[in-house]
This record gives C-alpha cells, sequence and structure tokens, in this order.
C-alpha cells in the first residue's frame, strides 16, 4: 500500500509540475560547425576541392522565465576546428507559448563571437 501511495503522488506532483511555468531552462549539448565555404569547385588538375573546416564543440544556454511567455536567455558556444578556437556569447528576449502537448518558442539573441589562435586573440 505504501508503494502504491508513493507511486500515485509522484504521478500528481509531475502533472502539478508539467503544468506550472518554469522560472528557468538549462540546456547543455553537443555543436558541430562548420566553417569556411561548402561549396566544391573544380580546380586546375581536374580535381574537386572544397575550402571548408569541420568542427566539434559544445553549447549551453539558460533561459530565465519573467512569467509564463517571456524571458531571457543566455546562449554560449565553442567549435574547436584543428588551428583555432572559436566561442560565441549572445543574449536576449524569448517569448513561448505553452501548448498541450509541445512548447513553442522565438528568440532573438544578439552578441559576440572571439577567434583565438594559438594565444592569439582576434
Amino acid at each position: 500500500m505504501r508503494k502504491f501511495l508513493a507511486i500515485f503522488s509522484m504521478v500528481i506532483l509531475s502533472l502539478a509540475a508539467a503544468h506550472a511555468a518554469p522560472n528557468a531552462t538549462i540546456f547543455g549539448g553537443y555543436q558541430y560547425t562548420r566553417f569556411g565555404d561548402s561549396t566544391v569547385f573544380a580546380n586546375g588538375n581536374g580535381l574537386f576541392s572544397g575550402t571548408a573546416l569541420n568542427a566539434n564543440g559544445w553549447n549551453a544556454a539558460l533561459t530565465a522565465g519573467f512569467n509564463g511567455w517571456l524571458g531571457v536567455r543566455a546562449d554560449v558556444g565553442a567549435a574547436y576546428p584543428n588551428n583555432f578556437d572559436f566561442y560565441t556569447y549572445t543574449f536576449g528576449p524569448e517569448v513561448s507559448v505553452h501548448l498541450p502537448i509541445i512548447r513553442p518558442f522565438a528568440h532573438a539573441l544578439f552578441g559576440v563571437a572571439r577567434v583565438s589562435s594559438s594565444g592569439i586573440v582576434r
């Protein structure tokens, strides 16, 4: 009987939490970035080559909600190609709509990017 009450209580609390407006949303994940020209062209030898760089990295974001539909978002990311490091820092407002199954959102992010190579920051 105790197990049943514990499970029943957890289900009720989960349903109540699902309908509450979130105060904060945290995201973290993997990032794949492709730098450069993604077109392919024929060089003088009749071979095809491209000028793009592939990079692996990470991304993290925090959204602080003011109410059920308006919040502010901070998004930070990094990509690490072979010869340099690329960092982005963006911030901005986010609006969302609470629907029964999904929560669509839109945001406008503004910020800066930083490139560093062997200790040289540009």
